[in-house]
């Protein structure tokens, strides 16, 4: 990527970067619900597994995902409403991009980087379902294997029934967590992948430019 469309991008990206910032009550949730999965997590780990313990965090845990997935529909509201003006017209003067062929070679050049960025987010997306199986699938199953295969002691139906119901409501939390991080979310999320939010955005001004431009 050329240095000018770096530039282009940087100066773009610092003159509408507060849409990204979150309010107070999206982080809030957004501990509740990181706290709600690790509340669960110890309890699972224990040899307690209090059902009341799961149910309550599970909600607690579920009306955090509802609540985030509203504020992200508001923020994606937000960014579709950011229009070419003439200060962002400035900002492709101030560079000397003014025809339609150089906004075209800007237009290339953004698109490539951000199919990198996309590579390298997919990859990521890999590597927190790793994290998911050494931190979760496998102490799981070695659990379940103390259980039935290993341990003296009987496994009676009430515990049996408190293990499953632990384990599906964590599986259910790190299901909202991983929605959250790679889905519907991508605006909230976004505010932490400040480059790829630059050259999107970018991208989308090159298209509202090149309409200005050409009427």
């Amino acid at each position: 990527m050329s240095d000018k469309s770096y530039a282009v991008s940087k100066d773009i990206f610092n003159k509408y970067k507060n849409i990204y910032w979150l309010d107070i009550w999206t982080i809030l949730l957004i501990l509740i619900l990181f706290i709600s999965i690790l509340i669960n997590f110890i309890n699972f780990y224990t040899d307690y597994h209090f059902i009341s313990i799961y149910i309550v965090f599970f909600l607690v845990s579920t009306f955090s995902f509802v609540g985030i997935y509203f504020k992200s529909k508001t923020y994606k509201k937000k960014l579709e409403q950011y229009k070419i003006d003439d200060e962002m017209s400035n900002v492709f003067k101030t560079h000397n991009i003014k025809t339609e062929k150089q906004l075209l070679i800007l237009k290339e050049e953004v698109e490539n980087e951000l199919r990198e960025i996309d590579k390298s987010l997919s990859l990521h997306k890999k590597r927190v379902g790793k994290l998911f199986l050494y931190l979760f699938w496998i102490p799981s199953g070695f659990l379940f294997a103390y259980y039935f295969n290993v341990s003296n002691e009987k496994l009676k139906f009430n515990d049996l029934i408190e293990i499953v119901t632990g384990f599906l409501v964590i599986f259910t939390q790190l299901f909202f967590l991983y929605t959250i991080i790679f889905s519907f979310i991508n605006p909230l999320i976004n505010t932490f992948v400040n480059e790829r939010n630059r050259y999107r955005k970018t991208l989308d001004y090159i298209y509202d430019y090149l309409y200005h431009i050409n009427n």
